[in-house]
């Protein structure tokens, strides 16, 4: 099988850095036949990570676990042919935190309501789940990526929405309640500027992607 692009967090700032001399520190541990959304470390070293919905994976979050990735918490949950009443739809935002992996679904591949799950790794059950129901979550919601602050026991999560109705989630991991904030507030908008850095239009910016190779940057 071709081998789609490591197991690495390479952003476009770093593409840039590369491109232009910086010495950059970066382990290959993985390659992998799956286009991986985020990467989390758990205390213990397991490496858990969700598959893009874009790529249409058969497990929506996986864990690499003896040089193979193995659907995570089980097969159940991550399965998208699973046929049990409560699963994993699509999966992005995924953090570790206190023995706990929590997993957030955006229900964009099959069009369900957003939720936030956590497992509990050393006990290995399902910890919490916690629904995001309009308006909380609205009709345009990708709630994406998300924070978790342990010392006051909540998860924000970041959802660009539409744009112009974006705004911040945050969940009492205690209480459970949730609350929409800062909605269509300019700290979470975006703005109508742009992205240029070293004289180069990111947003304009068009090229081939290749295994193995740096796109090329205009001088």
């Amino acid at each position: 099988m071709k081998t789609l692009p490591k197991l690495v967090a390479i952003s476009v700032l770093t593409l840039l850095a590369i491109r232009v001399g910086a010495k950059s520190n970066f382990d290959i541990i993985a390659n992998l036949d799956n286009g991986p959304g985020n990467v989390t470390v758990t205390d213990t070293g397991r490496i858990i990570m969700s598959l893009h919905q874009f790529y249409q994976p058969k497990f929506t979050v996986v864990e690499y676990k003896d040089n193979t990735l193995v659907p995570f918490p089980n097969r159940e949950l991550a399965d998208v042919d699973s046929k049990a009443a409560f699963k994993l739809d699509s999966v992005l935002g995924i953090r570790s935190a206190n023995g706990i992996v929590w997993m957030l679904d955006n229900g964009m591949r099959s069009g369900v309501m957003p939720k936030l799950v956590g497992w509990d790794i050393k006990a290995d059950k399902l910890h919490q789940v916690i629904m995001l129901p309009a308006p909380i979550a609205p009709k345009d919601a990708f709630v994406n990526d998300f924070a978790v602050d342990t010392r006051h026991n909540i998860i924000v999560i970041s959802d660009p929405a539409g744009g112009a109705n974006a705004g911040l989630i945050v969940v009492n991991l205690k209480t459970g309640k949730v609350r929409r904030v800062l909605e269509e507030n300019r700290s979470v908008t975006p703005e109508n500027v742009d992205l240029i850095i070293d004289k180069v239009d990111l947003l304009n910016w068009t090229f081939d992607w290749q295994i193995g190779a740096l796109p090329e940057v205009p001088d």
